[in-house]
């Protein structure tokens, strides 16, 4: 069956005319997304490009994410199967859901590629980039699809306060205080945030934070060819780079879908830090770092650029430096 294209609820535009407003953040959604439900999950290995281009199959035999806790700080995690027994705790920051817990299929879709189960008897899904970590699902992004800084920044310390070793952040904003301060209450007390460099690149590039502010890790998104997505942001804070584009995850529904956007380059890199971190238990955000930079494979002009930053994240290459550093 031919995948059938089909438009977003928040379309690129209202990102935009919301981020430009200063009025709230808002989720870095996909421009995007893919049914395929037929014979996408018997031949999930295929599609599952992005597991192959980061080399995080080959990381497996040294981690697999074991004894660390995840914050997906976004539209919530609603129930699938690839999750089955994986999110720990849950807070509920921007109201009602209704039957649907997710009502976006953002933080759902996210947090499969951190973390989806591998396959079980009877179930043949995705797997996830660290298929052990245990879930935090922090809701802050309601039906409007929005959420004002002071909500954000409850939802990121609620994360660090009740054990949070990552926070995945796929949503982007303007630099606001109570934002900026948040970030620097979740470096301070050892948790590492990655975030996404935002969906920009096609009109200037502008600044997105979290993702900008220094000790965070920002990620930008590439296609299958590894050539940097048009609509991925460049500058001088993107970090490392992941892939982003014709991403197969899952949705609330028990089916499997594309996704593009820097949303979904930035829960790749999220389970390469949650495998670093179980092979290292005690890995700063600032080892985090350079040790992505050190083994990143160069990407565009030789050394960093603002294309790629450091280079397109290796899973296999990170974990086994990490371990090293015990």
């Amino acid at each position: 069956m031919r995948p059938r294209r089909l438009a977003i609820a928040l379309s690129v535009a209202v990102a935009l005319s919301v981020v430009g407003s200063g009025a709230a953040a808002d989720p870095d959604t996909p421009y995007i997304y893919y049914h395929d439900v037929g014979k996408v999950a018997a031949r999930k290995h295929q599609h599952q490009w992005a597991l192959g281009a980061i080399h995080a199959r080959q990381s497996w035999k040294t981690s697999r994410g074991r004894g660390v806790t995840v914050a997906v700080v976004d539209s919530g995690i609603g129930p699938t199967r690839e999750l089955d027994g994986q999110v720990r705790r849950t807070v509920n920051l921007a109201g009602p859901t209704g039957k649907r817990i997710d009502l976006h299929d953002h933080g759902t879709a996210v947090s499969c590629v951190i973390a989806a189960r591998p396959d079980r008897p009877g179930w043949k899904g995705v797997t996830g980039v660290a298929p052990e970590v245990d879930l935090m699902s922090v809701r802050i992004f309601g039906a409007s699809g929005i959420a004002p800084a002071t909500r954000v920044a409850q939802g990121i310390r609620w994360a660090v306060d009740h054990g949070a070793d990552i926070i995945n952040a796929s949503f982007e904003d303007h630099d606001k205080p109570v934002l900026r301060f948040a970030i620097r209450y979740a470096l301070q007390r050892g948790v590492i945030v990655v975030a996404g460099a935002g969906n920009e690149g096609d009109v200037g590039s502008p600044p997105q934070y979290p993702a900008a502010y220094p000790g965070v890790i920002a990620v930008g998104a590439v296609r299958p060819n590894l050539q940097r997505a048009a609509f991925s942001n460049e500058g001088e804070y993107v970090d490392v780079v992941a892939p982003g584009t014709r991403v197969l995850s899952c949705d609330p529904f028990d089916t499997l879908s594309y996704y593009e956007g820097t949303s979904l380059a930035t829960p790749m890199v999220t389970g390469v830090v949650a495998l670093m971190k179980s092979a290292r238990p005690r890995l700063t955000s600032a080892a985090a770092e350079r040790i992505l930079r050190r083994t990143a494979r160069d990407m565009g002009s030789p050394g960093r650029d603002d294309s790629y930053g450091w280079g397109l994240v290796d899973a296999e290459a990170a974990v086994k430096e990490a371990g090293r550093g015990r």
